[in-house]
């Protein structure tokens, strides 16, 4: 069940997606739940963004052109304090979630998905995160 939006403040959310039309229509939903939504078509371009702002939240397709969603994990790992990330991808086999908790992802939509869905997840994320001691990529890959 979703919680409602009201409790959650206005959060940074960056999208990395390659497909447009879904690019979108996520950073509609997320708009619609009021957040403040940054967009890029891949994992080059979200590092470029991750440079300049910390969003509170990266919502990360896997298989993407240049960089790819793995790649921008290992390198949100090599950061003092990145943000969360939630994997939005096609791939719904144990090898590839296991593989994505390792790699420091702390939530997983697979496509497709229902909008309730994304905005209850990344809810969750956020509210988890709201006021927590930032914990380290390590620390998430431990526990």
């Amino acid at each position: 069940m979703a919680v409602p939006s009201a409790q959650i403040p206005k959060r940074r959310i960056l999208v990395v997606e390659d497909e447009e039309e879904l690019q979108v229509l996520v950073g509609r939903i997320l708009r619609s739940a009021g957040h403040e939504v940054q967009s890029a078509r891949d994992g080059a371009e979200a590092l470029e963004v991750l440079s300049h702002v910390r969003p509170d939240l990266v919502i990360l397709d896997l298989v993407m052109p240049r960089l790819d969603g793995w790649g921008v994990l290992k390198r949100l790992r090599d950061q003092a304090d990145p943000p969360p990330v939630v994997l939005l991808t096609g791939r719904d086999d144990y090898d590839t979630f296991t593989r994505a908790v390792r790699e420091g992802a702390v939530a997983y939509v697979v496509k497709p998905f229902r909008f309730h869905e994304l905005i209850a997840t990344c809810q969750r994320v956020l509210l988890a995160t709201a006021g927590a001691v930032p914990e380290t990529a390590a620390d998430r890959r431990r526990t």
